[in-house]
C-alpha cells in the first residue's frame, strides 16, 4: 500500500503566518457551519506544521479535504487570497501520482504539475513556464518531472532544492500530524457541526457493503450494514429463502463484526430455526442491547463522511453449506430491534431484480475478469 496525503503549503511572508493560518483556518470552518472543539467532540480535524527555520507552512486539513486536484486549487486560492501569499497544494495518490498547484492570487500565478503515472487524463495542465520565478532551476525542475521516481512522493525532495519546501513538510499528512502532536511546531485544531435537536427519528439500515459475487458452498462470505436513522438499541439478523424450510443450505462459523473504541470486536451468533407468520423459515438471532450507532452527518466532506460510516458500520460473516444451486436464495436480514420496518436486506441478484438477469448483467460486466457464472448451476424460479 502506497502513501495517500494532500496537504496545503503557505509561503511565509508579512501577512502569512502561523498565528493568521490559524486564525483563516477557524473561519474558513465557522462559514462553512463547523465549530471550534475539543479531540473527543470532533466531527472533523486539521493541523498546521510551522517549523521555526522553515519558509513554509504546512496544512492538512479535513475541512479542506478534496476529491481531486481542482477541489483543493479552490481552497488553495482562497488561502492565498487571505494570506497574501504564495500556496502550494499536493496530493498524492498511493505513491503513484502527485498533483501540484502553486497559486498566488496577487501576481496572477497558477501553475500546475501531474507528477507519475496517472490512471486518467491529466485533470489540468499548464505550461511549464508559468513556474517561472518560483522554482530556482527551471530546466532542472522540468527535467526531474519527467523523470521515472519509484515513488511519487519522491519528488518532494525536488520541491526541497526548487522552492526550499522541507519534504517532511511536503508529505505532511494526518498521520504524521498525530505522530508529531507532541511537537511545539504543530498545531491541532477539531471542529465539530452543531448538534441538532433529538427528534427521536426510528432507525433506518441499508446495505453498506454489498456483494455482487454469490455466496459458495462452504466459502466465507461477509455483508454489512449501517444507519441512516436515529440512534437504537437492540439488532436482530436472520437468514431467510426457501431452503430454510428442509436445511437445504446450512451456516457455521457466523459472527456479528464491528469497531469499537478503534478496535475490531467479533461476536459469535448461534442461529436458530423459527417459522414465520406466513409460513416460511428462517434462521434467527438477535442481540436486544445491541448499541445501533446513528447516522452519520449528511454535511460532513464525502471522504470523512465514508471514513465515519465504516466505523460505523456493522457486519456478518458467514459460511454457507449445501445444495449449491439454491446459493442465489440467499437473504441475509439486519433488522433494528426498534423498528422493524427500517431493516436491510442483502441478496445477490437484489440490483438485478431477477436471478437470471443477475447472471446475465454478472458476466456481461464481470465474467470475463473473474470466471463466468453458468445459469444452469442455478434453480431460477
Amino acid at each position: 500500500m502506497g502513501l495517500s496525503f494532500s496537504n496545503y503549503n503557505i509561503r511565509r511572508s508579512a501577512s502569512a503566518n502561523p498565528e493568521r493560518m490559524l486564525d483563516a483556518l477557524t473561519r474558513y470552518a465557522k462559514s462553512r457551519g463547523y465549530i471550534p472543539c475539543g479531540e473527543a467532540d470532533a466531527d472533523l480535524e486539521a493541523a498546521v506544521y510551522a517549523p521555526a527555520d522553515s519558509d513554509w507552512i504546512s496544512v492538512w486539513s479535513e475541512l479542506m479535504s478534496a476529491e481531486n486536484g481542482c477541489d483543493m486549487s479552490s481552497a488553495a486560492a482562497w488561502l492565498s487570497k487571505v494570506l497574501k501569499t504564495d500556496v502550494l497544494t499536493a496530493m498524492c495518490c498511493d505513491s503513484d501520482f502527485i498533483f501540484l498547484n502553486l497559486i498566488n492570487t496577487r501576481d496572477g500565478v497558477d501553475a500546475w504539475a501531474n507528477v507519475g503515472n496517472l490512471y486518467c487524463e491529466p485533470e489540468r495542465e499548464t505550461d511549464l513556464s508559468a513556474w517561472s520565478g518560483k522554482v530556482k532551476d527551471l530546466q532542472r525542475f522540468e527535467a526531474d518531472l519527467n523523470d521515472d521516481e519509484v515513488f511519487a512522493e519522491d519528488f518532494m525532495y525536488t520541491l526541497d532544492e526548487q522552492l526550499g519546501l522541507p519534504s517532511e513538510q511536503g508529505c505532511f499528512n494526518q498521520y504524521s500530524a498525530k505522530d508529531m502532536s507532541g511537537n511545539s511546531s504543530v498545531t491541532r485544531l477539531f471542529f465539530a457541526l452543531p448538534k441538532k435537536a433529538e427528534d427521536n427519528n426510528l432507525p433506518w439500515l441499508e446495505i453498506k457493503s454489498f456483494g455482487l459475487m454469490p455466496c459458495k458452498n462452504d466459502e466465507t462470505s461477509k455483508e454489512s450494514a449501517v444507519n441512516n436513522g436515529g440512534a437504537s438499541k437492540g439488532l436482530a439478523v436472520a437468514f431467510t429463502g426457501d431452503y430454510v424450510r428442509n436445511d437445504e443450505i446450512t451456516f457455521s462459523d457466523v459472527q456479528l463484526e464491528y469497531i469499537e473504541n478503534g478496535k475490531w470486536v467479533i461476536v459469535p451468533m448461534t442461529l436458530k430455526k423459527y417459522q414465520m407468520i406466513d409460513g416460511g423459515y428462517m434462521f434467527y438471532w438477535e442481540d436486544k442491547e445491541f448499541p445501533i450507532p446513528p447516522a452519520v452527518n449528511p454535511e460532513l466532506p464525502m471522504k470523512k463522511r465514508m471514513e465515519k460510516e465504516f466505523e460505523s458500520s456493522f457486519g456478518v460473516r458467514f459460511t454457507p453449506h449445501g445444495d449449491p444451486r439454491k446459493m442465489l436464495e440467499i437473504r441475509l436480514h439486519f433488522m433494528p430491534l426498534e423498528n422493524p420496518k427500517g431493516q436491510a436486506v442483502w441478496y445477490v441478484y437484489k440490483l438485478s431484480k431477477t436471478k437470471a438477469a443477475y447472471i446475465e448483467e454478472f458476466n456481461e460486466h464481470s465474467g470475463k475478469y473473474i470466471g463466468m457464472l453458468n445459469p444452469d448451476d442455478y434453480d431460477l424460479d
